[in-house]
């Protein structure tokens, strides 16, 4: 095929993509549904610190069918497409007795948190419910078995006996995740009338793999690894309930009508966010990087992230610099990927609100999160980084004296937005008995073919931490994490 006909094709390729955008823009009623969010005019009037107007439900134990709404408005439509949230977790020392343990555990999970045996449904527009009771616990094995892969080099359990992590790493991203569930979007849950809840484990020898996965209608990160910390305490004590294992709150009264912007965000900081100009930026990246974006894992050295860190700090004591708080870890780390992601403006960090504002307890269960931008000059220090997280935090405690954020509109325009998510300092595994934790690994499914950068920040194991993004400019070259990545 020559020069001319390669040209002709591509041509011809991206005309198709036009219509098909426009036949899905058609379809879903409006321009800013394309991805997430709804196209009525950016208002005021459902901010997270409105109390709901329905009546929240109380959830018991005793599990029947009980209707309560979990989100209204601009955050509705957000979950509903939104993926669910999954991941994978690698042990040895497991045994029939840690089998028959993590099977009860899940299903007396259920039946302490009868959230999780409804399903979502959409009662009016923008109203997302769930009923609970639809898949009863009595009823519904919440924890499927699955037969390990005829692979013999390496097997599953000689592959955990490898002290090599950037090898296992290697064959559960290539091998093993795409044998569990998908991370299906609450719409398809919606539509199929699918569980919010869901578990499977491997078991092989000595060696387990095992999932969770958990709607977003549900709730966020912090909510899934309050229930894997359930899961594993409810193994210890043989599948039965305890007043010693922590309860989640599921019906705080903020939980429908919370919004993931900030308070003091303005009516136009709204419609720069989720409005107009971030959809053309995503129909751009659609359209110049379609098939091109592929996700991408990889470790990086506790060790020497904590020998980077002693170092800013000690750099910041010989500066006399006083007035923020010492750097992170988790800074560290978030100002290399931010320097690394050479192809983004702004970055949009993911920040946990649970017992910051309007007396959200940590237990809560939901999605109790904001979205909060920040400029790239800041992102690439981490002392600058540590600073504006510090003055974020302030300002959320005295809501009074914030300003509009005034967010320039050509990063979201031009589809130079990044979103960073940290689940490092949440991270739960599995403790019972003689079982050992040998990794644990997010999903990677939902992030194949979207048109924006998303990194995740996780704890991998005891000694290294772990990114997981599908940045389409990402170069690691001349960073501070160069030096520290191992895979």
């Amino acid at each position: 095929m020559n020069q001319r006909d390669l040209a002709i094709k591509k041509i011809l390729s991206l005309l198709w993509l036009w219509l098909t955008l426009f036949l899905q823009i058609q379809s879903l009623n409006g321009f800013q549904r394309l991805f997430y969010w709804h196209a009525d005019p950016p208002t005021r009037s459902t901010r997270t610190r409105c109390r709901s107007s329905v009546p929240s439900i109380s959830i018991n134990n005793n599990i029947k069918p009980e209707h309560y709404v979990v989100h209204t408005g601009r955050s509705a439509d957000m979950i509903k497409r939104s993926p669910a949230l999954s991941g994978i977790t690698l042990c040895n020392g497991w045994s029939p007795s840690a089998t028959d343990a993590f099977r009860r555990a899940v299903q007396a999970c259920v039946t302490k948190n009868p959230i999780l045996s409804g399903h979502v449904y959409e009662k009016h527009k923008r109203e997302l419910w769930i009923q609970t009771g639809t898949f009863s616990p009595e009823s519904h094995e919440y924890c499927k078995l699955l037969q390990p892969p005829s692979i013999t080099d390496p097997s599953l359990s000689s592959m955990a006996k490898d002290d090599n992590d950037s090898q296992i790493l290697n064959e559960l991203m290539t091998r093993y995740l795409d044998l569990f569930d998908s991370s299906e979007l609450t719409s398809e849950q919606i539509n199929k009338r699918l569980p919010l809840f869901a578990a499977s484990l491997m078991v092989q020898d000595d060696v387990a793999l095992f999932s969770m996965k958990l709607s977003h209608a549900v709730g966020d990160g912090v909510t899934f690894f309050e229930i894997l910390k359930q899961v594993s305490l409810l193994m210890s004590n043989d599948g039965h309930d305890s007043p010693t294992i922590p309860c989640i709150e599921w019906n705080h009264p903020l939980k429908p009508t919370h919004e993931f912007y900030p308070p003091n965000f303005s009516d136009c900081d709204i419609e720069i966010s989720y409005g107009t100009p971030f959809l053309l930026g995503c129909v751009k990246n659609v359209v110049t990087q379609y098939g091109r974006r592929k996700p991408s894992v990889f470790l990086i050295d506790k060790n020497k992230i904590s020998t980077l860190k002693r170092k800013l700090r000690e750099d910041a004591r010989g500066n006399n610099d006083s007035t923020t708080a010492p750097v992170s870890s988790n800074d560290v780390i978030t100002s290399g990927l931010c320097q690394a992601n050479v192809g983004a403006d702004l970055f949009v960090f993911t920040e946990n609100v649970r017992a910051l504002v309007d007396d959200i307890p940590r237990n809560a269960g939901g999605n109790f999160f904001w979205e909060i931008p920040v400029r790239r000059e800041v992102c690439v220090q981490p002392e600058r980084l540590r600073g504006f997280i510090q003055a974020q935090q302030q300002q959320h405690q005295h809501m009074d004296d914030k300003q509009s954020q005034q967010l320039p509109w050509r990063p979201f325009l031009c589809g130079t937005v990044a979103r960073v998510t940290s689940l490092a300092s949440i991270t739960e595994s599995i403790v019972y008995k003689d079982v050992k934790t040998i990794c644990t690994l997010p999903a990677v499914s939902f992030m194949k073919d979207i048109p924006l950068d998303v990194a995740v920040i996780f704890r991998y194991n005891k000694a290294y931490w772990g990114v997981l993004h599908n940045s389409f400019a990402f170069d690691t070259t001349n960073t501070t994490l160069q030096d520290a990545i191992v895979y």
